[in-house]
């Protein structure tokens, strides 16, 4: 609800990962809705309780993909898939703290990992705003966008 609440007050822009004028800055998810505008005030919501944080981490176990300022119905033509093939968040890992928890973007060495923890599955929520719990076969098919992910981890 969060992330739709912040698309409707921002007219249909998504909830920002980075901003290319401070390419340093670790502007997740977490830090846009939960410091700087408080559309969530409780970041149990935002943890995933089967698993403990990175010690120096700065999210919470669900990550997105990585983007600046984007408007939904301006996303470009290789993410364009129904509102309900749409991944907004997804359990995730990763081994590089600096952007930790994102995940989704293009190789080039990054480590960005969907992280299937719960029972060999990854609980995914959609543009649409319907969570499911999605198997790794499934998510390598590419039947959903941003794209395929780097990498997938089950444990």
């Amino acid at each position: 609800m969060a992330h739709m609440m912040y698309a409707a007050d921002f007219n249909d822009y998504l909830v920002p990962n980075e901003n290319p004028r401070q390419p340093d800055y670790p502007r997740i998810w977490t830090t846009v809705l939960m410091g700087y505008y408080k559309y969530i005030t409780d970041k149990r919501i935002v943890h995933c309780p089967s698993i403990e944080p990175q010690q120096v981490s700065i999210s919470f176990c669900y990550g997105s993909w990585t983007r600046s300022f984007v408007k939904i119905a301006e996303l470009p033509e290789k993410y364009k898939k129904p509102p309900k093939d749409f991944i907004l968040l997804a359990d995730s890992w990763a081994t590089n703290i600096q952007r930790e928890m994102w995940f989704f973007e293009e190789s080039k060495g990054k480590n960005y990992v969907i992280h299937c923890r719960h029972n060999q599955r990854a609980n995914i929520l959609f543009l649409d705003g319907h969570a499911e719990a999605v198997e790794p076969e499934r998510l390598k098919k590419g039947e959903f966008a941003p794209f395929i992910p780097a990498v997938l981890v089950s444990e």
